[in-house]
């Protein structure tokens, strides 16, 4: 059975006027890769800057291609957001199509870091004598490894550190740290009067920072360590 004329002319019309439309509408943009990888580049750039070195950053973003452009780019670090040699980055899409993807970015920071030039045994003060200066990728260095002159000012080894080790501020601490059992001398600051006593201290702690001490009455107090045998407590 053969459609009628003016049938047939309908369907030809429709079928072209979907045609044209569909040759007319506007294509959807994908994400432009080398935008993102603009801005991964410059949040991991300020990230990187506290380290004392020049940082290199790759960043491989094609697979935002598959994405809507944005006009409202967020990136951001998940976890405890720690830089790492290879690491995915967060990248989110505010508007106008909200998506979230990750990328994949490689960083390298080279700089100065230390080694013990020798031996040195526990309890030892450092001296320029002990260290020596290497080159290399800072990121790739244990955790805690001293990359700056300021960590080592009146240093002492906690434990032994063999020759050629890097440096790590885990097996150092200052001349005027409080160590745990040492006699210490408090020094109470009142509202017009000042004490002092003895006391053994409960913990081991820095110049600056709160340390437990127990006094001769067994009496536990807290108190900042101002160095190696003064802890000052706040009234």
């Amino acid at each position: 059975m053969h459609a009628m004329p003016w049938l047939r002319s309908s369907l030809v019309q429709v079928a072209a006027t979907l045609i044209l439309a569909s040759t007319l509408a506007p294509a959807v943009a994908g994400q432009d890769p080398a935008q993102v990888q603009a801005r991964v580049s410059e949040f991991l750039q300020e990230r990187a800057s506290a380290l004392p070195g020049t940082p290199q950053i790759t960043v491989t973003a094609d697979n935002v291609e598959r994405y809507d452009a944005c006009d409202a780019l967020e990136v951001f670090l998940a976890g405890n957001g720690k830089l790492r040699p290879r690491m995915s980055v967060g990248v989110r899409c505010n508007a106008p199509t909200p998506w979230t993807t990750y990328v994949q970015a490689g960083i390298q920071v080279t700089g100065t870091y230390f080694v013990a030039a020798r031996s040195i045994a526990a309890g030892q003060v450092i001296g320029p004598d002990d260290l020596v200066t290497r080159e290399g990728d800072l990121m790739a260095l244990p955790q805690g490894a001293v990359v700056d002159t300021s960590q080592l000012a009146g240093a002492v080894a906690t434990r032994r550190i063999n020759a050629g080790a890097t440096l790590r501020t885990n097996a150092l601490r200052s001349a005027e740290s409080v160590q745990r059992g040492r006699m210490v001398r408090l020094v109470v600051n009142g509202r017009g009067f000042v004490a002092t006593s003895e006391g053994e201290a409960m913990g081991s702690a820095a110049p600056g920072s709160y340390v437990q001490v127990k006094t001769a009455s067994g009496q536990i107090v807290s108190g900042i360590v101002r160095d190696a045998s003064t802890v000052e407590v706040p009234m």
